[in-house]
């Protein structure tokens, strides 16, 4: 026995064959034009007035198919509007913060926050990781102050430990930063 390839019809190729077997009222001689079973066209033949009408149903598996609901649909949504809120401010999220903050909205006890639900609650939302485009930071208003408060630190570390002047320098001139700004974030699909 041959083995067949499953194919999948769009409505508007199934309504065409209906209409051209109605014409001739010959099952075989469209299906054999087309290369598809006979069974089929008779299948859509028998169903055309759901296909004209548009009310195509699908079963209860099919059309769960690749969606996954959430148990708690109040805090799914709370936590979206947190996530939109947080990226309308220009701050970064990831995947941890997701998480903890769906752990804190949920009255669940055993909602568990896994990385598994993480990724179907992204894919319900069409959330995904983006590299931001830009980096640039703008310097703090109160950026003396924090340039004295560093020199403060580093005064007081170099006393703490007991090393003289002479035992720090400067390796390359490369900037460290106590704040690195995260190169990537969460953000809707398609923005």
């Amino acid at each position: 026995m041959l083995s067949t390839r499953r194919h999948s019809h769009d409505l508007n190729f199934k309504l065409k064959i209906i209409a051209e077997a109605e014409a001739v009222n010959n099952n075989c001689e469209i299906a054999c034009e087309y290369g598809i079973s006979e069974s089929m066209v008779r299948k859509w033949r028998n169903q055309q007035h759901v296909l004209f009408s548009g009310e195509l149903k699908m079963t209860a598996k099919r059309a769960s198919m690749g969606c996954y609901w959430p148990k708690e649909p109040e805090v799914d949504q709370q936590l979206v509007d947190w996530f939109s809120n947080q990226r309308s401010q220009g701050l970064t999220v990831n995947s941890t913060m997701i998480r903890l903050k769906a752990k804190e909205l949920s009255s669940d006890p055993e909602f568990k926050a896994s990385p598994g639900w993480y990724m179907k609650w992204e894919c319900r939302h069409a959330i995904s990781m983006r590299s931001k485009t830009t980096l640039a930071q703008r310097l703090p208003a109160d950026m003396e102050d924090k340039v004295v408060e560093f020199h403060c630190f580093v005064l007081r570390a170099r006393q703490r430990c007991s090393h003289e002047s002479s035992q720090i320098l400067n390796m390359d001139e490369t900037p460290m930063r106590f704040e690195l700004p995260a190169t990537r974030t969460l953000e809707f699909t398609g923005n």
